[in-house]
């Protein structure tokens, strides 16, 4: 556990959710895995947000609607 993480009852940060992410959840994923998480706010900080468009470019969902082009085959 990095000194970022919160101790247990702490508030949850979008630094320590990523840091989370990075060390633990991510490395832990198989190839090709779809990411869904719900909207809390510390999960879509533009850091968070950031990271995931790397990571998983187009490949993860969060808030919103999901963007398709309007000649998109799956519409």
């Amino acid at each position: 556990m990095t000194q970022h993480h919160a101790p247990c009852g702490g508030a949850m940060t979008s630094n320590i959710y990523l840091d989370m992410l990075q060390l633990y959840a991510v490395p832990q994923f198989p190839e090709g895995v779809i990411f869904q998480q719900d909207g809390a706010p510390p999960h879509y900080d533009n850091i968070v947000r950031e990271f995931l468009d790397t990571t998983f470019p187009q490949w993860w969902i969060g808030r919103g609607a999901v963007m398709h082009g309007h000649h998109d085959p799956r519409i």
